[in-house]
């Protein structure tokens, strides 16, 4: 008979199996716990890769923006504050970081790493951070033309904030270019009119031989202005007048073949001999009626009327005197000419910077013609061709519009409309949308209706549009149109006072820098 096995063994087995367990497991807990602190360490040094990119992207575009020719320490240098700034606090060390520059190339690269925590157990105690960012110049060119309001309400520290602003963007501008033919600015300031300049009265394109049909507004066929300018002893100061529509919102070319496209020089009419209700009355009047009729009688200025060529007999002009409060122009043909000429597109910095200095402030707020001409000094066309063609795609074309007022021609309630514009007196029906015995609100609606216009005109020839409405807060007409004016929400900018003006400049330059520069 076979006797059962004792207890004890069977204790003895169990108890030797739940130890082998017990030692199988602890040899598994190790790699297990290494697994997962290596995808912490892992982890972490992903983190630090994103933060070496993001910092070393933002290094070598502020060694490319940096002015001059300077050496690759002096690159270094400056790189190296922005990429420590923008690296922050993630625990990385960085061994080495330099710059380099070859030709248009800058070249950032830094070498560095991240202590391990649990890896440090497998024989890795650090992970390396080693990275590489490049920036070039890019062969892009930037065609720029600033459109400045210097109408009346800009005087005082609002015109001097205005250039400092103006003149820190050009410098801002020319030091991100080292080639300085890549970058051309232009300047066009305005008021109720635009001074194309008075030595272009010999242009082609200037309607010096009353061809246009605008250039018979209160006036007769076949007067020369710039003849009657002479007659009256006196120089046209080179302010034009809107166009017909609708050549008034196009950059249609200027040609002696369709004479409404020609530019007509201003010729402010005389007024009825009232200096106390009419701004511009500078020759005796030669007969009476209605304020229409006797500012359209030409004979007041020695003219038959029967025989415009005739020979013009002399008139003696009537002394000037004060109408506006805040306007110094002398009353005559050029009255409300106040604007400087405005500056086609160069590379002459100090020209520029120069112009901006010597800037104005008088007149009305005419932005439409600020917009156009500024057009057309940014377009290759004529009347100024100095802007690449409009279908070189390296070339980047930008207007940047400030204004401080709203459209404004003040209405009258006498069978003139209103005083005289651009677009001669409402009563010319030369501004669509207005007429003779219209309200202030509906002339002001035509006048913005014709800025939109040109706006679209503008954005749909893929011109960047940048627009700032500078102290008009809460003025819900200047908003709605300087904002739809604009190419998008970044390209408007609603500043409230004109000590921010320096900041809104700033960030318009930074945009067009980085779009300078390409990675």
């Amino acid at each position: 008979m076979l006797e059962p096995r004792p207890r004890l063994s069977i204790q003895v087995f169990a108890s030797a199996r739940g130890g082998n367990v017990a030692m199988i497991f602890s040899l598994a807990l190790v790699p297990l716990l290494i697994f997962v602190g290596a995808a912490l360490d892992f982890s972490r040094h992903r983190s630090a890769e994103f933060a070496v990119t993001a910092a070393l992207d933002a290094a070598v575009l502020a060694a490319a923006r940096s002015p001059g020719a300077l050496s690759d320490t002096e690159l270094t240098e400056i790189a190296s504050d922005v990429f420590y700034a923008d690296l922050g606090m993630f625990g990385i060390n960085i061994d080495t970081f330099t710059v380099v520059r070859i030709g248009q190339e800058f070249t950032a690269t830094t070498s560095g790493f991240i202590d391990t925590t649990v890896l440090g157990l497998a024989g890795v105690p650090k992970l390396p951070v080693d990275q590489t960012a490049t920036a070039r110049l890019s062969e892009r060119k930037f065609e720029i033309v600033l459109a400045l309001d210097t109408t009346g309400s800009m005087e005082g520290q609002k015109l001097t904030d205005l250039k400092t602003a103006a003149q820190q963007l050009v410098d801002r501008l020319d030091a991100a270019f080292s080639d300085t033919s890549n970058l051309k600015i232009g300047l066009v300031p305005f008021d109720a009119f635009v001074n194309v300049g008075p030595a272009n009265a010999g242009a082609a394109w200037v309607d010096s031989g009353a061809a246009s049909p605008a250039h018979a507004s209160n006036l007769l066929p076949g007067i020369s202005r710039l003849d009657l300018y002479a007659h009256l002893g006196m120089a046209w100061n080179g302010c034009v007048e809107a166009r017909p529509a609708p050549h008034d919102v196009t950059d249609s070319a200027p040609s002696a073949g369709l004479p409404s496209t020609l530019y007509v020089p201003l010729f402010h009419p005389d007024e009825p001999d009232s200096t106390f209700s009419y701004p511009n009355t500078y020759v005796v009047d030669a007969s009476a009626g209605s304020p229409l009729a006797v500012t359209g009688d030409v004979a007041k200025y020695g003219i038959d009327p029967a025989n415009v060529a005739a020979p013009w007999t002399p008139v003696a002009l009537t002394p000037t005197y004060p109408y506006y409060m805040n306007y110094f122009a002398p009353v005559g043909p050029g009255f409300t000419c106040a604007a400087r000429p405005l500056t086609p597109l160069t590379t002459n910095r100090t020209l520029i910077k120069n112009e901006i200095n010597a800037l104005v402030a008088a007149g009305n707020t005419n932005t439409t013609e600020g917009l156009m001409w500024a057009w057309r000094v940014v377009s290759s066309g004529a009347p100024f061709t100095q802007g690449a063609s409009d279908s070189d795609a390296t070339v980047t074309k930008i207007i940047i519009l400030l204004s401080d007022g709203n459209n404004f021609i003040n209405a009258r309630a006498d069978d003139l409309g209103s005083d005289f514009s651009a677009y001669g007196y409402v009563a010319n029906n030369r501004l669509p949308g207005a007429a003779a015995g219209q309200t202030q609100a509906e002339i002001e609606t035509a006048l913005d209706a014709r800025t939109a216009l040109a706006c679209e005109n503008i954005k749909a020839e893929g011109i960047d549009l940048y627009t700032i409405r500078l102290d008009l807060a809460g003025d819900a007409r200047s908003e709605a149109l300087l904002s739809a004016c604009a190419s998008g929400p970044r390209h408007y900018l609603d500043v409230p006072d004109s000590t921010q003006l320096d900041a809104a400049f700033r960030r318009i330059a930074s945009e067009i820098i980085q779009l300078h520069l390409a990675k």
